[in-house]
C-alpha cells in the first residue's frame, strides 16, 4: 500500500504480476483493482526479472519523477496532517487565520483604491 511498483505481466484479466525492486515491493500477483495506474512507463517484455525492471526504473529516475508529482505531495501532506497534535491543528488553525485577515485586508484595499479612481474617471465636470 502506497508503494509504486511496475506490472511485468499480466495473469488473467483481474490479476497482474507486478515488481518493484526500486521501491521493496517483491514480485507478487496483484489484483487489478487494488492497483492504480501512474502516467510513468517502463518499456518491458513480458515477465522481465526483477534486475531489468531495476535497471530500467533508475535509468528512467522513476522515484525522482514520483517524488516530484503532486499526488505524491499530496499524500506525504495527508501524512504529515494525520500525524499533528492538537496544538499543532491549533496554530494551523491560528497561520490559516493570520493570512487570510491579510489576504482579505489587501483585496478591501485595492478594491476601495479602483472604486476612487473609478469614480475620478466618471466624474461630470
Amino acid at each position: 500500500t502506497g508503494k509504486l511498483c511496475c506490472i511485468t505481466n499480466i495473469i488473467d484479466q483481474t490479476r497482474v504480476l507486478v515488481d518493484g525492486p526500486s521501491s521493496h515491493v517483491s514480485r507478487q500477483a496483484l489484483n487489478i483493482k487494488s492497483l492504480h495506474l501512474t502516467k510513468y512507463v517502463l518499456k518491458l517484455l513480458p515477465g522481465a526479472r526483477s534486475k531489468t525492471v531495476k535497471k530500467l526504473w533508475d535509468s528512467h529516475d522513476i522515484n525522482k519523477k514520483w517524488q516530484e508529482s503532486r499526488w505524491c505531495k499530496k499524500i506525504q501532506a495527508k501524512h504529515l496532517r494525520s500525524k499533528m497534535t492538537d496544538f499543532d491543528r491549533y496554530k494551523l488553525v491560528n497561520a490559516k487565520q493570520a493570512f487570510n485577515r491579510i489576504v482579505n485586508h489587501e483585496y478591501n484595499r485595492l478594491k476601495k483604491k479602483n472604486k476612487v479612481q473609478l469614480a475620478k474617471k466618471t466624474k461630470k465636470v
